[in-house]
């Protein structure tokens, strides 16, 4: 006996659950599709803060950094800490570059009004010559003897501007063991033999040796010297002092002179800078800075009107 039945309900039943899975599917893969771009979108925001930081740095907005998230990855947040440490050298590169041009422009512009000044008196002087208007015997050696004066100053003003040009490159300096004590009781000495009236006081403990260059350390003392016998009177008092103290050797020069204000006190080390416009290039304290600091070594100013000035100056100690 042969049997059939219809299977019509069967394919039905087939076709809806087909129809349902399908919808189910598409809704299922529809739902994680939107769930991993949010997800994408959230990771991904902290590379995004970093392209916005790059184009305002890029418009000229040094000082923007990429912000922390929460959200962020690892190795996103790797990304970050190196980039923004990244940015902080490259502005900190861009203001040095721009105070060194600064620094530049003002130097050019105080150098060209320094030398300007003496040529102007030996053309001056060359042009009254030239037209015979120097017939007085003591008119022209007066003429020749401001015209020597001049060129002088002018040697001493390029002699310091080479001298600061040097520092700027920061040479390999001759270091070997110097005696400090002999350094300074030779500055006061000298002191001496240029300014008899002026009482100098010497305070040094035997030998005290320091890993330097000797002719620097000269020149620093000198300049210091020449500091004091040039701003204050020639009957002022003027202590010299060394001494190690805390592994460090100290260098003092100080005067009992009539002292500088704040503001000119802030400025003393400034190429050019002459407080209350006294003589001198206003080179010698930006020579005794670069000097000390090339040595790895620091120099500081106390005074006030009316106290004085004192030049502290402290180097490292000899290497064990």
């Amino acid at each position: 006996m042969l049997l059939a039945t219809s299977t019509e309900s069967i394919h039905e039943v087939i076709r809806k659950a087909l129809r349902l899975d399908f919808a189910v599917g598409t809704l299922l893969l529809a739902l994680l599709a939107c769930l991993t771009l949010f997800s994408v979108r959230r990771r991904m925001r902290p590379l995004e803060d970093m392209v916005e930081t790059s184009s305002a740095i890029a418009e000229g907005d040094l000082t923007r950094r990429v912000p922390s998230s929460s959200e962020a990855t690892l190795e996103v947040e790797q990304l970050r800490i190196a980039l923004n440490s990244m940015l902080q050298r490259v502005e900190s590169a861009y203001r040095t570059r721009e105070r060194s041009a600064a620094q530049l422009r003002r130097f050019v512009g105080d150098a060209s009004h320094e030398l300007r000044t003496p040529l102007s008196a030996i053309r001056g002087y060359l042009q009254l010559y030239d037209k015979g208007m120097l017939t007085d015997p003591g008119e022209r050696r007066r003429a020749w003897d401001r015209m020597n004066n001049e060129v002088d100053r002018m040697g001493r003003l390029v002699d310091e501007l080479l001298t600061l040009a040097r520092l700027d490159q920061h040479p390999e300096l001759r270091l070997r063991d110097v005696d400090l004590t002999r350094l300074v009781r030779d500055a006061a000495a000298d002191l001496r033999a240029q300014q008899p009236d002026r009482p100098v006081t010497v305070t040094a403990d035997g030998t005290l040796l320091v890993h330097a260059d000797e002719s620097g350390l000269r020149q620093v003392l000198g300049n210091l010297i020449t500091n004091v016998r040039t701003h204050t009177p020639a009957d002022v008092p003027v202590r010299l002092g060394v001494g190690r103290a805390n592994g460090v050797v100290r260098l003092c020069v100080e005067d009992e002179g009539p002292g500088l204000a704040e503001a000119d006190a802030a400025r003393i080390f400034d190429r050019f800078f002459r407080a209350g416009g006294g003589a001198g290039s206003g080179l010698g304290m930006a020579i005794v800075q670069g000097v000390v600091e090339a040595h790895g070594g620091e120099v500081a100013v106390t005074t006030a009107p009316g106290d004085g000035l004192k030049v502290t100056v402290t180097l490292p100690p000899p290497p064990q």
